[in-house]
C-alpha cells in the first residue's frame, strides 16, 4: 500500500496532500477496495474515531454518537467535475464533525435559485456504540428527490428539523445509521461522448452512482470503528433513492459492498446510453460547449441555469412505459459500465446482486404532485389520458372510471402505473432469481393536518421510517407512533437479518410465485391478498413489461 505521499512521510506532510485528479483511475480505490494508506492515528479523546484519511471527532446526541458532514471523497470541482470520485486527501488534525456539510447544488424550490455547492461529497453517521466489536448492523440512506433535488439534510423549511436525522433509528434499533449527499443533476448526471472518450471505461454519467459505490466503498472501510458490522449493512432510500437503489442491487461494481436493500417507492430503470448523451449534448449546446475542458470551465451555477428542472406535469411523462428514469430530466443511464444492461432486464435475467429486498410503495403516490387545490372534471382527466395513452386510453378509462372527480381518477391509474406495478414486478423478478424478497404497501393517511386530503402520498412514510414528525411539525397519534415504532422494527431486522421479521412484529409472509401477499403498512397493519391483479395486468400489456 502507497502512503498518502510516499512510505516514511510524518504526519503533518500528509495534511498537505492535495486530492487526486487523475480521472478515472481516481476511482479505482473506491470500487476495487485499494485505498492509498494514511499514517495511522490513535484515536485517545472520548468522542474521537480514527478513519482511513484520518482523525474524526463527533458529538454526544441523545442515545447516540454523531459524526456530521465527513467527507468519503474528494470535493469533485475544476479538473475532477465530471470524473468518478476520487479519494479525499489526508488529514492530521482532528477533524471536527459536529455539523452538516454543504447540499450538492440544486435549486431551491421556493425561490428557485441556486443552493448548495460542488463540494458536498459528505455522509453522516449515527451510532449507539464506539466499540468496534460491536458489529451493529448499518442503514445506508440514500434520499430521494428526483436526483435533482434534497439531501441528507433534508429540511422542509428554514426552521424544521432534518427529515433524515438517524438519531431515533439508530437508537431503537440498535444499528449504524448513515445517510449520504451525492452529486445531483447535470453534475451528477451528465453523459456525453467528449466526456466518454477521456474514460478508461469509455463511459460517461452516473457519477452520482460512483459517489454512493465510494461511499458504500468508506462504510466498508470505517463502518467497524463507529461500530458497525461492514458484513451486514441495507442500502436503502425513497424515489429517485430507491431507483438508485435498484440501480445499485443490479451494478457489477456494487458487488458486496451491502447486504440486503431496501426500496421505498421507486422503480427499476435507466436511460438509454443514447438518450443520455443527446441530452448532455443538448446541455453542451447550451453552454456553447463540445468538449470535456469547456464543461469543465464553466460555472457550476451556469451548468444549473442551463439544466431542465423539475417537472411532473402531465406533458411530461411521455416515455412511463421504459420507467420512471425516462420522465426525469437526469438519472441513471446504461453507460456499459455502472451500469452495464438496463437494471430491470438484469433482474428479469437474474443478473443482479441477489440480495435480501423488501420494496414497496404508498396507496397514492401521485396525490402529492396533483395537489387538492387542482381538482378538475373527469374531461380533464380523459384528456390527460389521451395526451398520455393515445390509442390505448380507452382501455385505461374503463378500468379507472371517473364519475365526478377527475383527480382521484387520475392519481388511482399513475399511481399503479408508476409505483404500485413496478413494485410488483420487481418483486416477482427478485423473488423468481431467488433472493429472500418481501413487498408492502403503505396506506395510512395523516390523522389531521394539511397533508390528510392527499392520503399515502408519495413520501408520505418518511417521518415514520426515521421517527421525525417534528420536521412536520406533526405529532403523532399513539397509533402513528406505533405504526412508525412497527416500521423501524421491520427496517431494522432487514439490515440485521435479511428478513424485515421479528419478535413482536407480524407476520409478514416472504413473496412466491405462490404466494403474493403483501404487508399493508397502516393503522394497524395487515396481510393483505396481492389486489391489483387486474389494473397490473393492464399496464403489462399496455407497457410491453
Amino acid at each position: 500500500m502507497r502512503s498518502c505521499l510516499g512510505l516514511v512521510l510524518v504526519l503533518s506532510a500528509c495534511a498537505t496532500d492535495p486530492s487526486p485528479s487523475g480521472g478515472d483511475a481516481a476511482m479505482d480505490g473506491a470500487v476495487d477496495g485499494g485505498v492509498v494508506a494514511c499514517p495511522k492515528q490513535i484515536a485517545t479523546a472520548p468522542l474521537s474515531v480514527a478513519t482511513t484519511r484520518g482523525l474524526v471527532s463527533g458529538m454526544k446526541d441523545g442515545d447516540t454518537f454523531a459524526f456530521l458532514g465527513l467527507p468519503y471523497a474528494a470535493p469533485p470541482v475544476g479538473a475532477q467535475r465530471f470524473r468518478p470520485p476520487a479519494e479525499h486527501a489526508c488529514w492530521a488534525e482532528v477533524r471536527e464533525a459536529t455539523s452538516y456539510g454543504a447540499d450538492c447544488l440544486q435549486r431551491d424550490v421556493v425561490t428557485g435559485q441556486p443552493r448548495g455547492g460542488e463540494d458536498c461529497l459528505v455522509l453522516n453517521v449515527w451510532t449507539p456504540s464506539l466499540d468496534a466489536g460491536s458489529k451493529l448492523p448499518v442503514l445506508f440512506w440514500i434520499h430521494g428527490g428526483a436526483n435533482l433535488l434534497g439531501s441528507s439534510n433534508q429540511r422542509l423549511s428554514p426552521v424544521s428539523a432534518n427529515l433524515y436525522d438517524g438519531r431515533a433509528l439508530a437508537t431503537r434499533e440498535h444499528a449504524v445509521v448513515v445517510s449520504i449527499n451525492y452529486r445531483l443533476g447535470a453534475l451528477g448526471f451528465m453523459a456525453h461522448a467528449a466526456l466518454a472518450a477521456e474514460s478508461a471505461q469509455h463511459a460517461s454519467g452516473n457519477y452520482a452512482l460512483l459517489d454512493q459505490l465510494a461511499a458504500l466503498g468508506w462504510v466498508r472501510d470505517n463502518i467497524a470503528s463507529f461500530g458497525g458490522d461492514p458484513t451486514h449493512v441495507m442500502a436503502f432510500g425513497e424515489s429517485a433513492g430507491a431507483m438508485n437503489t435498484c440501480v445499485l442491487l443490479a451494478s457489477p461494481l456494487a458487488k458486496g459492498l451491502f447486504s440486503s436493500a431496501l426500496m421505498e417507492s421507486g422503480d427499476c430503470s435507466a436511460q438509454p446510453r443514447q438518450k443520455a448523451e443527446a441530452a448532455g449534448a443538448t446541455l453542451a449546446a447550451q453552454l456553447g460547449c463540445s468538449d470535456a475542458a469547456c464543461l469543465r470551465a464553466a460555472t457550476a451555477e451556469a451548468i444549473l441555469a442551463a439544466s431542465p428542472a423539475f417537472d411532473v406535469s402531465v406533458g411530461a411523462q411521455t416515455d412511463l412505459r421504459h420507467g420512471l428514469a425516462n420522465t426525469l430530466a437526469w438519472g441513471a443511464s446504461v453507460d456499459g459500465w455502472v451500469v452495464p444492461v438496463d437494471p430491470m432486464a438484469a433482474l428479469l435475467a437474474g443478473q443482479h446482486n441477489r440480495l435480501p429486498l423488501v420494496v414497496g410503495s404508498n396507496a397514492d403516490e401521485m396525490a402529492l404532485f396533483l395537489i387538492p387545490s387542482q381538482t378538475f372534471l373527469c374531461s380533464q382527466y380523459e384528456t390527460d389520458m389521451q395526451t398520455l395513452f393515445g390509442s390505448d386510453a380507452p382501455k385505461v378509462l374503463a378500468m379507472y372510471p371517473c364519475s365526478f372527480d377527475g383527480r382521484a381518477a387520475e392519481v388511482a391509474a399513475l399511481t399503479d402505473l408508476a409505483m404500485t406495478c413496478p413494485a410488483r414486478r420487481i418483486a416477482r423478478a427478485s423473488a423468481a432469481a431467488g433472493a429472500p424478497t418481501f413487498r408492502y404497501r403503505f396506506t395510512h393517511a395523516a390523522t389531521y393536518g394539511a397533508t390528510v386530503l392527499l392520503g399515502a402520498y408519495h413520501a408520505a412514510e418518511l417521518p415514520y421510517v426515521f421517527d421525525s414528525f417534528g420536521a412536520e411539525a406533526y405529532l403523532p397519534t399513539p397509533g402513528e407512533q406505533a405504526l412508525s415504532d412497527a416500521i423501524q422494527d421491520h427496517w431494522g431486522r432487514h439490515a440485521a437479518t435479511g428478513s424485515p421479521n421479528g419478535p413482536g412484529l407480524i407476520a409478514w409472509p416472504a413473496h412466491s410465485t405462490s404466494d403474493e401477499r403483501w404487508l399493508e403498512l397502516a393503522v394497524p397493519s395487515v396481510v393483505v391478498a396481492d389486489s391489483k391483479t387486474a389494473e397490473c395486468a393492464l399496464w403489462t400489456q399496455l407497457m410491453g413489461w
